[in-house]
């Protein structure tokens, strides 16, 4: 009796596939493959099954838990890195560009004379130095601030992550699977909190 049609291996399947230990592998079939695992859970006494369902839905609670730390990590990391940046880049820019500005009005304000000269050296120095400062202080500024907020999000996120699959009755040796941390990490992290 050989199995020609596609039809025919599905029949075959269904009609043993009580008898089955594991799909053959000359029937190997993605579709398949799920009916059959599908058919292992329905084979589950009361009290498996509501084991198995446990472990599931404490996989998916975990899995949600981690994702959310890590997106309100990265998104704290960020604000707080913009922020920083901010602030460091302005004062860096003002100084800089008051500094700039200063050496051009000058330079401006003698040849035109130096009363005028100061005058409009000045406001066209202070201007100009400002704008220019402003910008290299903000790029630079944000540069940092960015990195920084990143480095520290992370490290909130995952500290975060930590404490909450610790929390949940998770144990140092899963979370070390689980997060692919050192033990000396997640411990320095768990002791933290106390």
């Amino acid at each position: 009796s050989e199995l020609t049609s596609r039809l025919d291996h599905w029949l075959y399947r269904l009609k043993h596939l009580e008898e089955m230990d594991a799909p053959p592998a000359e029937m190997d079939d993605p579709i398949f493959n799920r009916l059959f695992e599908a058919a292992e859970i329905a084979k589950l006494s009361k009290s498996e099954l509501e084991a198995y369902q446990s472990s599931l839905k404490s996989y998916r609670d975990n899995y949600s838990t981690m994702k959310t730390a890590v997106e309100e990590g990265h998104k704290k990391g960020h604000e707080k890195g913009l922020a920083e940046g901010l602030a460091e880049g302005l004062e860096k820019g003002l100084e800089k560009g008051l500094e700039k500005g200063l050496e051009k009005g000058l330079a401006e304000g003698l040849e035109k004379g130096l009363k005028k000269g100061r005058e409009e050296g000045l406001k066209k120095g202070l201007k100009k130095g400002r704008e220019e400062g402003l910008t290299k202080g903000r790029e630079e500024g944000l540069t940092k601030g960015l990195k920084k907020g990143r480095e520290e999000g992370l490290a909130e996120g995952e500290a975060k992550m930590i404490h909450t699959l610790y929390n949940n009755g998770m144990s140092i040796e899963q979370i070390e699977v689980f997060c692919s941390l050192s033990r000396e990490r997640i411990l320095e992290i768990v002791n933290s909190e106390k």
